[in-house]
């Protein structure tokens, strides 16, 4: 959001956006998450469902909702703000529609292969807690849901407002 005091305006940027708050943890290996993370790929959804984005399939509310997010953010992009449970690496990010991607990971015997649902970034960049404590606390109250929607309009303007400040001092990535 920002203030215009002398006109009495405030230009609200995420008004209609969709913003994700999407704790990134998974059955595969932290290195392997590293690495999406690195090539702007996140999302991370597993659930047991293979490539299907069937929310009935899910088996948990939680499941459900993380899955319909991934399905609309895929249908209209969205900003994401990212994170690993420890909070160690956190990301912001800006997905377009038809991002979703399905990666998948076979264990070293071949006996079992993992599918996780996720979204590949637009733009995306990682961010540190002592430049952005705002994102800190957008993320702290929600680090139990992997896919969630944030639905409070001053978290969401947090977020946009964070990744439209990295991307105009060229503090981005692109794909």
């Amino acid at each position: 959001m920002s203030d215009h005091a002398s006109t009495g305006v405030k230009r609200l940027r995420a008004k209609g956006a969709n913003v994700i708050s999407n704790r990134i943890e998974s059955s595969v290996p932290d290195s392997a998450i590293d690495e999406m993370l690195e090539e702007g790929i996140f999302g991370a959804v597993d659930y047991g469902t293979g490539k299907s984005l069937d929310s009935d399939e899910a088996g948990s509310r939680t499941g459900s909702a993380a899955l319909n997010n991934m399905v609309d953010v895929s249908r209209n992009g969205a900003y994401i703000v990212s994170f690993t449970p420890s909070f160690d690496r956190v990301f912001l990010s800006r997905v377009t529609p038809s991002s979703i991607r399905f990666e998948e990971f076979q264990d070293t015997e071949g006996e079992t292969t993992t599918v996780l649902k996720c979204v590949e970034a637009e733009v995306y960049t990682e961010i540190e807690e002592d430049k952005f404590q705002g994102i800190y606390d957008v993320i702290s109250d929600r680090q139990r849901l992997v896919f969630h929607n944030i639905k409070d309009s001053d978290h969401r303007e947090r977020v946009v407002a964070a990744l439209t400040a990295q991307e105009r001092s060229g503090k981005i990535q692109r794909n």
